[in-house]
């Protein structure tokens, strides 16, 4: 008798891989308007007092999950920034 068990195969994410771009919200549109599937639209993931760090994550068509990032530094005294 074996103690053995069979686990199932998940599929994940292959790799992970981040592109800074200079405008996120521009490249995001195009991307999107060429039927790029993301998985939501570019927010903020994490916040210091001097900048914010903007992301949009999505996959290829091998699954491979991929996202956009675009660090704004912030203006002294400023609530935060938004760049659309």
């Amino acid at each position: 008798m074996s103690c053995a068990r069979r686990v199932p195969f998940i599929n994940v994410a292959k790799y992970a891989l981040g592109f800074q771009v200079p405008e996120i919200h521009a490249v995001f549109s195009s991307l999107r308007a060429k039927g790029v599937p993301f998985m939501a639209d570019p927010h903020v993931v994490n916040r210091t007092p001097t900048s914010e760090l903007w992301l949009s994550e999505f996959t290829d068509p091998d699954g491979n999950q991929l996202a956009l990032m675009r660090d704004f530094a912030l203006i002294a005294g400023s609530p935060g920034l938004d760049p659309k």
